[in-house]
């Protein structure tokens, strides 16, 4: 004889049979209830699928699915789901975190109009959606080795983080005195050498890009060392002082040099395409500088042109090594190659730009997507990310896109240009275009 056990929740009635030969085993969607409350996650096509058990609790009011990048923290999480529906234990996450881990977990709770709501929390679950590559601190000072397949940037935690996006390694980290310093890659005896300011000293660390680790110094006469740039041969070049004094320093270390004492010029890039260093001032000013070097990397005392970049707050200054024209973002102005004056480009705003001698390609504002031109700048398509763009790197067969989960404004960049208006916190991943 079977026997039949009743068990009301809030006015239903749950018939359990100790004898399961009704139809309801025999059903996929059927979830017997469980003593404790359980929840599955399970990747369907860039959605996740969650599932959980019936609670076994008295008055049953409502269930709350929650989804968190922190799995020990229940507080710092999104509500995805609630509902008052005893018997609906499924529902479809349609819009994941695409970097990093999603963790989820269900909550049940009971109670009625005379007492308190109790909670009851489940297991958490978790799944990877993405698989890319993720750090948890925005990046600046963005640096990149095509030859070693390095990238390098400092964060918000004052930490420099050397990786090797082809075998998805992190070679290394290293917290550095400054998060506002920008190092450099460069070339000496063949050998690629990362150089980056040490920290309360006047000096410049040489570091091996294999390993991350510490081969040399090189002595500045300033310190506050802000920026550095190499011209792959021997010369490198150092902005100090917050950008007040410009060095250059041979690798041979036969001693540095000062060619510029003014003020701000704090960012340098060094032009292969025009053989000189490119320093850009800071958001008081907003001069756009070119040294020019000779054959051997030197440059004469104050030998530069000036252009006036008629505002300010730029956030990303670009060179496009096939024409030698200067991009300066993300207001959408150029200098063309031999002229002083900057114009508006024909590309708009945008957080950053990259060149290779088939396309441009931009990162705009509001689209999970590059903007593809031909070298005319006739658009020509998109290339679809996982994400916001925020840095675009190029190499002759793929390229190399930082990407975030949330949009932003011109504007913010405006007031936030050292992260690209976003907060120092922010998460982001790194995807990889094959052309």
């Amino acid at each position: 004889m079977k026997t039949v056990k009743i068990v009301s929740i809030c006015g239903v009635f749950v018939f359990l049979m100790n004898i399961l030969s009704s139809c309801e085993s025999d059903s996929d969607d059927y979830t017997a209830l469980s003593e404790n409350l359980r929840i599955s996650a399970t990747e369907n096509d860039g959605t996740v699928q969650l599932k959980w058990t019936l609670a076994k609790i008295n008055n049953f009011r409502e269930y709350r699915v929650y989804r968190s990048k922190d799995k020990n923290n229940y507080y710092q999480n999104s509500l995805i789901y609630s509902g008052t529906d005893f018997f609906h234990h499924t529902f479809v996450d349609e819009n994941p975190n695409a970097l990093g881990t999603n963790y989820y977990w269900v909550e049940a709770l009971s109670g009625n109009d005379f007492d308190y709501t109790r909670s009851y929390k489940s297991n958490i679950d978790s799944i990877n959606i993405g698989n890319y590559p993720s750090f948890s601190f925005f990046p600046k000072s963005v640096i990149h080795n095509k030859d070693e397949m390095l990238v390098g940037f400092i964060d918000g935690r004052n930490k420099f983080t050397l990786y090797n996006y082809e075998s998805d390694v992190v070679v290394g980290t290293k917290e550095v005195n400054y998060n506002f310093q920008y190092p450099c890659f460069g070339k000496y005896n063949g050998l690629t050498e990362l150089y980056l300011g040490e920290n309360n000293t006047n000096e410049i660390g040489i570091y091996d890009t294999k390993s991350l680790k510490k081969t040399g110094s090189l002595p500045l006469n300033n310190q506050y060392l802000y920026s550095l740039a190499s011209n792959g041969d021997g010369k490198i070049y150092a902005s100090c002082d917050y950008g007040s004094y410009i060095e250059v320093i041979n690798r041979n270390m036969t001693g540095a040099y000062l060619i510029n004492s003014s003020y701000d010029q704090q960012y340098l890039k060094y032009s292969e395409s025009q053989n000189a260093l490119i320093a850009n001032e800071d958001d008081s000013y907003s001069y756009l500088y070119v040294y020019n070097a000779d054959s051997y990397g030197d440059i004469g005392y104050n030998n530069y042109s000036s252009s006036y970049l008629q505002g300010y707050n730029y956030s990303c200054i670009k060179e496009d090594p096939f024409t030698g024209h200067i991009y300066i973002q993300p207001y959408g102005k150029m200098k063309p190659a031999g002229v002083s004056n900057t114009v508006y480009s024909n590309f708009g705003n945008c957080q950053d730009i990259a060149f290779n001698s088939i396309n441009i390609f931009t990162a705009p504002f509001n689209s999970k997507a590059l903007y593809k031109y031909d070298r005319s700048g006739n658009y020509v398509g998109t290339i679809d990310l996982p994400g916001y763009p925020v840095y675009i790197l190029v190499e002759d067969d793929k390229l190399i896109v930082f990407f975030v989960e949330q949009a932003i404004s011109v504007s913010q960049v405006e007031y936030n240009r050292v992260y690209k208006g976003y907060n120092q916190d922010t998460p982001f991943g790194i995807y990889i275009v094959k052309n």
